[in-house]
């Protein structure tokens, strides 16, 4: 059995030569609208669920993504005791 760092498999599956770049150590975990997984960004707008409720079969996917917004909003919000 071969054991491998993590950057070695990375590497290996995303098909791109090895770096020396340390990726962990870019993130920063300071600021806190920090948005690591990108989640604001599958944010629907109402102008989005407009149009997507006027599609045949629209209303379930705008219900779906209705919810799946406020996931994604719940997710990106600050946790404060």
């Amino acid at each position: 059995m071969v054991n491998l760092t993590r950057k070695q498999v990375l590497a290996k599956t995303s098909g791109a030569p090895p770096s020396n770049e340390d990726v962990e150590g870019t993130l920063s975990t300071a600021n806190s609208d920090a948005d690591p997984f990108g989640f604001r960004g599958g944010i629907r707008t109402d102008e989005e669920l407009t149009v997507l409720r006027q599609r045949k079969k629209g209303k379930p996917l705008e219900n779906y993504h209705r919810k799946q917004n406020e996931v994604r909003s719940s997710l990106v919000q600050t946790v404060r005791p």
